[in-house]
């Protein structure tokens, strides 16, 4: 309770600091986005030769993508007038200002790491899977960034494209406060939190705001990627995908499972990639009225299909210690080269029991917030003191967010 109410409380005060700024329809210098294309081991970015970029299926999805992001207007943007409206103009200065300590203190440290600590995930070409992720596409772009496509997933809905020109003129400053608040969290603390997402992307503060979509896209803008495309697309009766029409307004048909694929490429490399969410229920049961994997044999073969090159867990409640997760956590061990996770992902003993996996810890094991507490793994505990090589974690990530307090494991497959 005292958590929730801290959160709330330095909320309130953050979205207070919205003023004025500069039109944002030129380049300047005091918008903060993610543009290097290498990061050294000690987190300083350094420019390399680029390549031509790939051409964009259609420029709207990236300069909207831009517009939601708080960047400036790109010539020759058909959505360059949104950007001359004050209330867009209020809060690009403190999306600036939020970004900046993100993209020129921590994200260089986390890719110092990676660059660092998960060569070998990162040497060839494949998928992430990262269950339980939330619009989260900040964190893995950023650990596995050589991997092409992305498949994430979380009970959030999909969500539309917005429809800026009725934003315009009906109260644009609620739904970019929308905006602001339903990224708070992921950029304040590492990670969403669960009960903020069910009010943030179901249109409970701003019904424009109906799922994961507009986040996915100012993550991708901000960390210095480009759209390519942007589709719909469902999961058949027998796990395969296909395109849906993107107008679908329908996305809440419970029988099927609806996801949002975007085509991108990090600016100066013309490597096109692919990312995947999907708004699906991960445990074996059904829940909201969506059938779990127990039920829904579509999400499990599609699941299947994957073979992803590495797992990332994040902040994932803990929920895969449980039996009523024991069909995605099995489909993890199952599939998996490499799994990357805090300690709130899967149980420890998953990765010791079979000696299937090498393991190496990276930080500190303080345990599970007080909301957890219940999760403490004792094994875990004794494993960070003796047997396993345990190297170091220089950033605050997931619910034990500051820095020296937080953990990461990397299991490989042997």
């Amino acid at each position: 309770m005292l958590k929730n109410t801290l959160i709330s409380c330095l909320l309130l005060i953050w979205v207070t600091l919205i003023s004025g700024c500069q039109s944002g329809t030129k380049k300047d210098n005091t918008t903060t986005q993610d543009t290097s294309t290498t990061t050294d081991t000690t987190g300083t970015s350094t420019q390399v030769a680029t390549k031509p970029d790939l051409k964009p299926v259609d420029r709207q999805f990236n300069d909207l993508a831009r517009l939601l992001a708080g960047l400036p207007a790109e010539e020759g943007s058909k959505l360059a007038k949104y950007h001359e409206d004050e209330a867009w103009k209020k809060y690009q200065q403190v999306a600036d200002k939020i970004w900046e300590k993100i993209l020129k203190e921590k994200r260089p440290a986390m890719i110092a790491w990676q660059k660092k600590h998960l060569q070998t995930p990162n040497a060839e070409a494949g998928l992430l899977f990262y269950p339980f992720s939330g619009p989260d596409f900040l964190h893995a772009s950023t650990f596995f960034p050589k991997l092409t496509k992305i498949v994430m997933m979380g009970l959030e809905p999909i969500g539309n494209l917005p429809d800026m020109e009725n934003i315009s003129v009906h109260s644009p400053e609620v739904y970019y406060k929308g905006l602001e608040r339903a990224l708070y969290a992921v950029l304040k603390y590492s990670f969403f939190i669960t009960k903020s997402m069910d009010v943030d992307f179901n249109g409970r503060i701003d019904k424009r705001i109906d799922g994961t979509l507009p986040a996915i896209m100012i993550f991708m803008a901000r960390t210095g990627h480009r759209i390519l495309n942007y589709e719909k697309v469902k999961i058949n009766q027998d796990g395969t995908l296909d395109p849906v029409d993107a107008n679908l307004e329908t996305v809440h048909n419970k029988s099927v499972y609806y996801g949002t694929k975007l085509s991108f490429h990090k600016e100066g490399d013309n490597t096109q990639k692919t990312l995947y969410f999907f708004g699906v229920n991960l445990s074996n049961s059904p829940y909201r009225g969506l059938g779990g994997l127990a039920q829904r044999n579509d999400l499990k073969q599609y699941i299947q299909s994957l073979k992803p090159q590495a797992t990332y867990l994040k902040s994932a409640s803990y929920l895969m210690y449980g039996a009523g997760f024991s069909m995605i956590r099995n489909l993890i061990l199952d599939q998996s080269k490499f799994v990357l996770q805090d300690d709130s992902g899967m149980a420890f003993k998953n990765f010791t029991k079979d000696n299937n996996w090498d393991i190496t810890l990276f930080g500190r094991y303080a345990g599970p917030i007080k909301l957890f507490r219940h999760h403490y793994q004792q094994d875990m505990n004794q494993a960070y003191k003796k047997g396993y090589p345990v190297k170091e974690l220089p950033f605050g990530i997931g619910y034990q967010y500051l820095k020296g307090n937080s953990n990461l494991m990397l299991a490989r497959k042997k």
